[in-house]
Order: C-alpha cells, then sequence, then structure tokens
C-alpha cells in the first residue's frame, strides 16, 4: 500500500531512538499577507497550462484547510518547477479530501507536504521534540532565538519557536501560539530558507487564510497520481538473456523480494559467490536518497569523523541517451532516479561499475 512509503512515520519513529537536530527560531513583526520577497523573486516558468485551482463555493473561508495558505505559485519557487497537479488534502501521501496534509506535486511527483495544526500545536511540538528532552539534547533559549543556518545567517519568521525533526535532514517544524505548521521537504531540492520563507508565509495568513479549498482538487489528483510509474515484479523488467549481456552468465533464475529487489546470482569468480541486487524505491525516491545521504552523515559523525550531516546531496544530470533524470555514484553504490523511483545497485557484490551502471540503465528504461 502506498501508505507504507509516507517518509512521514518512517522518519517520525526514527525520533524515538536517536539524537535530535538543532532548534531554530526567531519572531518576525506583524507583516502583511502578502509573499515574502525570497518567494517574490524567483517567478517559475510553467511552459503548459495546469488544471485551475479549486476556489471555494461560498464567501466562508477553509480555516481548516491546510491548502489555504500559501499560493501554488510560491511553493512552485521552492520546488524549481510548475505543479503537476494544484495542491490537494491528502494524509500519508494518499490523496483525501478531508486530509490534515497539503500535497504540492510537480510533473515528475517530486513535492512538498504542509502540515497545519490549527489547534493543540503546542502539544504536539512537545511530543515530536520529546526525544531531544530525553537526550538532553533540548535546545536552550538562546539556541532559539538565534538559530545559525549552515552559512552563518539567522532564520527568522512569523514564530515562537521551530527546530527540524530529529535524524532527519529536511522536515521543519514551527510553532506560533497553538498553532503548528509542519512542511516536509525531503521529497524535493527545496532548501531549508526557502522552507523558512514559505512557513512565514503561511503564518501570515493563518488568520485570514485565502479562499482555496484543497478538497475540491482530490478528484484531479487522483487521475494525475495514475500517471505514476507502476510498482511491480522487479524481476519482470528484464528478461534473463538482457541480464546475462550484461553480467554473463547466471547461476540461477532472478529471485525478487517483494517489488524492492531483484537479486541475480552470477557463476562464482575464485572460488566465492557473487551477486548483483536491483533495489527499488517506487515512491519518494528523491526523498530516501536525500534522507540517506543525511542519516550516513550522522553516523559518520557519531564515529568521530570530522564533518557535517550531508543535506543537500546531489546527483548529476542525465547525459545524452541516459534513461533517467539523474544519476551516479552515492557511497557504494550506482544510484538513478526518473520520476521519483529510486533504483540503486551496490557495486560490491563481485560486478565492475560499468556493469552496474548498465544494469541500473537497463531497468530504469523499462520504467
Amino acid at each position: 500500500m502506498e501508505a507504507s512509503h509516507a517518509p512521514s512515520l518512517r522518519r517520525l519513529g526514527s525520533i524515538l531512538i536517536l539524537a535530535a537536530l538543532g532548534a531554530c527560531s526567531g519572531k518576525g513583526s506583524n507583516a502583511p499577507a502578502a509573499a515574502p520577497a525570497a518567494l517574490q523573486s524567483g517567478a517559475v516558468q510553467t511552459g503548459s497550462v495546469k488544471p485551475p485551482m479549486a476556489q471555494t463555493a461560498s464567501n466562508e473561508f477553509h480555516y481548516d484547510d491546510p491548502c489555504s495558505l500559501l499560493e501554488p505559485k510560491e511553493v512552485e519557487v521552492a520546488l524549481g518547477a510548475a505543479l503537476g497537479t494544484p495542491p490537494y488534502r491528502g494524509s500519508n501521501v494518499n490523496a483525501a479530501p478531508d486530509g490534515p496534509d497539503c500535497i504540492y506535486q510537480t510533473s515528475d511527483f517530486r513535492q512538498i507536504t504542509v502540515n497545519v495544526t490549527f489547534r493543540e500545536g503546542s502539544q504536539a511540538y512537545r511530543t515530536l521534540n520529546l526525544t531531544k528532552k530525553l537526550l538532553s539534547n533540548a535546545p536552550s533559549e538562546q539556541a532559539k532565538q538565534a538559530f545559525k543556518m549552515d552559512d552563518g545567517s539567522e532564520l527568522a519568521g512569523e514564530w515562537d519557536e521551530a527546530s527540524l525533526m530529529a535524524m532527519n535532514c529536511c522536515i521543519f517544524m514551527a510553532l506560533r501560539g497553538d498553532q503548528l505548521i509542519t512542511v516536509d521537504f525531503t521529497d524535493s531540492d527545496a532548501s531549508l530558507r526557502q522552507v523558512g520563507a514559505l512557513v512565514d508565509a503561511a503564518f501570515n495568513r493563518i488568520d485570514k487564510p485565502l479562499d482555496l479549498d484543497g478538497g475540491a482538487n482530490v478528484a484531479a489528483a487522483k487521475v494525475f497520481l495514475k500517471n505514476r510509474p507502476a510498482e511491480v515484479n522487479p524481476c519482470t523488467l528484464l528478461s534473463r538473456a538482457e541480464v546475462e549481456a550484461i553480467l554473463g552468465p547466471l547461476a540461477g533464475p532472478a529471485t525478487a523480494r517483494g517489488t524492492s529487489q531483484c537479486q541475480y546470482a552470477l557463476t562464482p569468480k575464485n572460488g566465492m559467490p557473487r551477486s548483483a541486487e536491483l533495489a527499488f524505491d517506487w515512491r519518494l525516491g528523491n526523498a530516501a536518497f536525500r534522507s540517506d545521504a543525511h542519516v550516513r552523515g550522522l553516523a559518520f559523525m557519531a564515529l568521530g569523523v570530522k564533518g557535517k550531516p550531508q543535506e543537500e546531496p546531489h546527483l548529476a544530470p542525465a547525459a545524452p541517451g541516459d534513461p533517467w533524470e539523474r544519476g551516479g555514484q552515492f557511497d557504494n553504490n550506482f544510484v538513478a532516479i526518473k520520476k521519483d523511483v529510486r533504483i540503486q545497485i551496490d557495486e560490491r557484490g563481485g560486478i565492475d561499475p560499468s556493469q552496474a551502471k548498465a544494469l541500473v540503465a537497463a531497468a530504469m528504461g523499462k520504467i
């Protein structure tokens, strides 16, 4: 089921285990509801006509609609691309007319998710930050008021307190009074500064939301989401002949592990068994890559390796003829992403890098 792929649930569980990231905060003035300059300065060229954003059927505002706090064009700036479908309400990445999330998704299924707790947000915020307190790593009052970005500048906005969720690069939580806004931008290339600007704009509108109805866009979203690559048995993508043309003779038939892995047993070399295993993320592949890179950085820090969490990993854009949008080496893997599907292979299984790249290319070419 799609809900099993939801990064927010997977990463929320991690905060009950490991240490937290630093808190960030700053309290802004009572600015007007217009978008901040950081959002206004980066207009996105759409190049295609999109379905219109649904408006409310009456003059009543949707005070509990998480899609009513941001203009779609503001989020397009952070995503760096036009939306593929109007913003829609959802829950655990599934479209739902009364869902607590607003999902902003591009045509290649990259997304930013905004969750709004209009009441009792302070309790939810304290719960989400419980691990920080249990591990005596709660932010000090001074840290709340002077959070420093990686570039040394301060992140400030129309909130009382804010933080990144523990063990995550890209889930930003901001609290003002009893209202909580949480933005998961892991499945995008958006920066924390861009997301901070979005949250600032949302808080400036939260008492008088825009006349927009995210629930009315759910039907269109469900049609749009049917265009995502279908999740299939990964061993059915390539025939044995196609695999052997890349890897050489196989020692047996391919073995699937659900829809997430396909293992190819190779003939032994120097008496040692060998195998090649393709791993698939059919949903939120970019989020998985970005999150894995961040956790890797934290692990190195825990082992005493100098450096900081790798919050902004990048894969090279596709070269002419490549069947992916972005791809390249990461650690011991060759990784490729297309339409938010990630395929990767561990090169330590007994194949050389050129074979690893060719096998990923062959599989991605079928998607």
